[in-house]
């Protein structure tokens, strides 16, 4: 166990620990109601068709279909544990010098790029789930509305 929480607590792993934390964090307060679930969508939906900046990369990356908030929890999950038997496997905890830390910035690149098919595998079977979740200004906008009400002597509007 010590072992593990060296590694957890040392480059490269420490920033995906924090970002993991973070995303834990989160979810411990939506889960008792303090924090809204209706964290913004990455949809690469445009009006014009066009992908553009970060909505197009997710998309490309198949990360776009799910809340934002998904989408990270589930980046840092699989970039903490590529970092972390990244880090096991090749150094160890007793690693130093400029050698480690060499491999360690390597480690922390490798994991940035590694980590995100992981986490489009994590998110595609969840994507179902979110689809009918997604709201627009256009479904109302410019709509006919009736509004239809009633007078009673007693009580006025009904």
């Amino acid at each position: 166990m010590e072992t593990f929480f060296t590694l957890i607590s040392s480059f490269p792993t420490v920033l995906w620990t924090g970002l993991l934390l973070f995303c834990l964090m989160y979810w411990g307060v939506a889960l008792i109601g303090l924090a809204d679930f209706d964290t913004p969508e990455i949809d690469p939906e445009l009006p014009d068709g066009g992908l553009e900046g970060i909505a197009g990369v997710a998309a490309s990356l198949g990360l776009d279909g799910v809340p934002l908030s998904v989408a990270l929890t589930a980046i840092s999950l699989s970039g903490w544990t590529i970092s972390y038997f990244a880090d096991l496997l090749i150094f160890g905890p007793e690693a130093s010098g400029l050698v480690a830390m060499i491999g360690s910035i390597l480690i922390l690149l490798g994991s940035a790029l590694l980590c995100l098919k992981p986490a489009a595998w994590i998110i595609k079977p969840l994507k179902p789930l979110f689809k009918n979740t997604r709201a627009s200004n256009n479904d109302l906008l410019g709509a006919t509305g009736i509004v239809v009400y009633a007078v009673s002597p007693t009580a006025g509007v009904i």
